[in-house]
This record gives C-alpha cells, sequence and structure tokens, in this order.
C-alpha cells in the first residue's frame, strides 16, 4: 500500500491523511493528480471535515468546489470546525441540487470568507436541518418583503370572548406551497426557531348598529415578517439571496 504523500501529510494530521489517501487516492499519482491538487489546495480551509469525507468523497469534492469558488482567493480562510464539521456530516445525506444542500453550501462559503464570516452563526447549522422545502421557499419570500393578514372574530358578550376567527386578507401566497394546508403551522415552527414574527399590531372593535351601541367583534392588522436574527440567517444560508 502506498504511503501518503508528505504535502498532504504536512496539512492534515497523519492518521487522517493516510486514510484518505488508502480511501480514495490509492491508485498511482498520475492517475489522480488533478483530484490530489484539489484536496490539498482546500485542505487548510476544511481540515476538519476531511476526517469524515472518505465514504463519498467524490461528492464532496464537487460541493467543496462549488464552495471555494464563491470566495475570492485572498478572502479565504480556514472554516470554524463548529460550521465546516457538521454541514459534512449533514450533507452525507443528501442530494446535489436538494435546497437545503444549497443552504449548507451557502452558510459554508461564509465561513471560509474572511469579510462575511460574521454572518456565519453556528447556530445556522441545525436550524437548516430543521426546515422543509415550504419553510425555506417562506423565509425566500420574506426576503423580499413583509406580507400583511387581516382577520375578523365574533365577540360573545355572555361569554366575554372573541369566536369565529376569519382571515379576511392574507398578502402570503399560500399557494405556492407544496403543503398549503401547513401554512399555519409551518409559521409556528418559524416563529419557534425565532425566524419570522406575526404580530397583531392593530386592533380596531366592530359596532352594532342603533343608538344601543355594544361591541360586536374586532379586526385584527397582523403582519409576517423576519426578526433581525432571521434577516441575518436568510443573508448568509438561503439560496434564493445574495451570496
Amino acid at each position: 500500500m502506498g504511503k501518503v504523500p508528505d504535502e498532504v501529510a504536512k496539512i492534515l494530521d497523519s492518521k487522517t491523511a493516510q486514510k484518505i489517501y488508502d480511501d480514495g487516492l490509492s491508485h498511482p499519482i498520475q492517475e489522480v493528480g488533478e483530484a490530489l491538487v484539489d484536496i490539498v489546495k482546500t485542505a487548510r480551509l476544511f481540515t476538519a471535515p476531511f476526517q469524515i469525507a472518505a465514504g463519498y468523497q467524490d461528492r464532496l469534492r464537487v460541493w467543496i468546489d462549488k464552495v471555494v469558488r464563491k470566495v475570492p482567493e485572498d478572502r479565504r480562510i480556514p472554516a470554524p470546525s463548529r460550521i465546516a464539521g457538521p454541514i459534512f456530516q449533514e450533507l452525507r445525506y443528501l442530494d446535489e441540487g436538494d435546497v437545503i444542500a444549497d443552504m449548507y453550501l451557502n452558510l459554508l462559503a461564509k465561513a471560509i470568507d474572511k469579510e462575511r464570516i460574521n454572518e456565519a452563526h453556528p447556530a445556522f447549522v441545525k436550524i437548516i436541518g430543521f426546515l422543509s422545502a415550504d419553510e425555506v421557499l417562506m423565509l425566500h419570500l420574506l426576503g423580499q418583503k413583509d406580507f400583511e393578514e387581516t382577520y375578523q372574530s365574533d365577540y360573545d358578550i355572555d361569554a366575554n370572548k372573541f369566536k369565529n376567527k376569519r382571515i379576511t386578507l392574507r398578502e402570503f401566497p399560500v399557494k405556492d406551497l407544496v403543503f398549503s394546508e401547513n401554512y399555519y403551522v409551518y409559521t409556528s415552527h418559524l416563529i419557534s426557531l425565532n425566524l419570522v414574527a406575526f404580530p397583531v399590531y392593530k386592533q380596531e372593535p366592530t359596532w352594532s348598529e342603533g343608538p344601543s351601541r355594544f361591541q360586536t367583534g374586532e379586526i385584527g392588522y397582523a403582519r409576517l415578517t423576519l426578526t433581525d436574527f432571521g434577516r441575518m440567517f436568510v443573508k448568509a444560508c438561503e439560496p434564493g439571496t445574495r451570496t
């Protein structure tokens, strides 16, 4: 069995380097020269992930190439292990072109960019894994604008409570979701992740007609919007925004 080239061993710890070489680069150097050069050029940026890369090395190389191309060479820095390591663990279960994979790659690109590393919050790695494709679309749309919603409720005087809530205006294009019936479930989930807020910012009472006026209900005005944390998340990860 061949011995790992010294150039790679200097970048990675010796056991990791030998494992990578044995698993994926054990052919004569002339047959894999390009792959070896790629690993040498990027290993300084992704040392930790290479310790788990052997099982899906070819796919990983394509992803790493995508990430590196997003960042000018003079701005590249080593990725923090607590961001890069978990990302490469998650990518093992995703296919190229998956919207969730694209989010991980966008975040990884921020993590190796010295001018944008401040956008790469470590919590984003786990948050991405919690999202569905519909929720990603919601975040994408919210990155462009807020959405108004208006509802009307009846007031039950005897029970002293509002009931029969009905939506009279919903700006969000629910029809664009694959599972549109889950819209409010998605909204609640995104709120729990502190990515969006959905406050009722104004309430107006409705009154009966005639001389003895009494309250019959209320009209509420709500706005679906990204939180500050959500805006940071979308800027760093969401595939439909500027990278």
